[in-house]
């Protein structure tokens, strides 16, 4: 991939489990948009998002677009993540069912 190039990736992620995407050595990525599935309950927490180095996770709670109101929860359209091969995407589902979790970015380096 080159610098510019669109990167987009979606999963079926089960309950309790994670979502990651680590870019190559040496590429950095700008991640503009995150989704969650259809009927997620965002409010609650049951989908986050955030950077993972391996040992510290740092998230935020995502909501539907247009409720931003909410202390600590953004709108999934308008988000600002860079990742790299040490820093990485990671989300997480704690729903009661599979959803179909993904995000679209834009490679940066």
């Amino acid at each position: 991939m080159a610098r510019g190039d669109v990167v987009v990736q979606q999963a079926n992620v089960v309950t309790g489990a994670e979502h990651t995407y680590q870019p190559a050595a040496g590429v950095e990525v700008l991640i503009r948009s995150v989704f969650g599935g259809t009927n997620v309950s965002l409010v609650d927490g049951s989908f986050s998002i955030g950077h993972l180095d391996g040992v510290i996770e740092n998230a935020v709670s995502i909501v539907s677009p247009g409720m931003t109101t909410r202390p600590g929860i953004v709108d999934p359209a308008n988000v600002y993540i860079f990742v790299n091969n040490t820093v990485r995407y990671h989300s997480y589902n704690n729903m009661g069912a599979t959803k179909a979790m993904s995000f679209s970015g834009v490679q940066t380096k």
